[in-house]
């Protein structure tokens, strides 16, 4: 019989979140800052257990909307619940061993990337319907995306490559080469420039590796400190 499993939920104080809050409550009540912090860690607390799909694996968040996204490893779907009432609010059917989720507010779009059918299905947050399914490279994993720009970056664990999706045109416009085995990837812009921070597993890069990649069109991948090999720069033509 299958497990139904949970994602449970975690409610924190303002104060735990904050590191200016937590220092300028120790201030006015005396007491050093270490001490506020550990005061409140005790207020983290369970606020809700939710049934969701079989194996949950991948969770992303949408701040605008407060919905939380959970991709069921074992079902092929995904979960979306209210972070207004901790219920499921209903399920999306995607590719198979969904993995990675990751969303862009500015937008209201959900991004899944499934391993076993080497897809990431876009998904509508005002519909809760796939609106497009596009092939990346073998394996995707990790998913990331950059609202300012509206790309997103999903790593290919056995293809040594970082597929580059614009959300506009929901196509590959790029696939960076890296280290073996990619496996988590985050962006952030800084300077008119993309920043892809990936997270290699057990392969060729055991630390962190930075994907600089312009604008337009992706130039070079270049390593961050260690002794990670250097991928070789890629362009659109893989």
């Amino acid at each position: 019989m299958a497990r139904i499993r949970h994602v449970i939920m975690a409610a924190m104080v303002l104060a735990a979140l904050s590191p200016a809050t937590t220092a300028a409550a120790a201030a006015a009540s005396g007491r050093p800052a270490g001490n506020a912090a550990r005061n409140a860690v005790g207020h983290v607390r369970v606020k809700a257990t939710i049934p969701v799909g079989r194996q949950p694996f991948g969770i992303a968040t949408d701040p605008r909307t407060k919905r939380i996204y959970v991709a069921g490893f074992g079902s092929r779907t995904m979960s979306v619940i209210s972070g207004r009432t901790d219920t499921v609010v209903a399920r999306v059917r995607v590719g198979r061993i969904p993995a990675g989720v990751a969303t862009d507010p500015r937008t209201n779009t959900i991004y899944v990337a499934s391993e076993g059918s080497d897809t990431v299905s876009v998904i509508s947050g005002r519909t809760d319907a796939v609106v497009a399914t596009i092939h990346v490279g073998h394996f995707p994993y990790g998913i990331a995306t950059d609202p300012r720009t509206g790309m997103i970056y999903v790593t290919n664990v056995f293809r040594r490559t970082v597929s580059v999706i614009s959300g506009r045109t929901n196509t590959v416009v790029a696939r960076v080469r890296v280290g073996r085995f990619p496996v988590g990837v985050a962006a952030q812009r800084r300077q008119h420039r993309d920043r892809a921070h990936l997270l290699p597993g057990t392969g060729s890069c055991p630390l962190p590796v930075t994907a600089e990649l312009a604008l337009s069109p992706v130039l070079a991948i270049l390593p961050i400190g260690g002794t990670g090999e250097l991928p070789r720069a890629a362009g659109r033509s893989r």
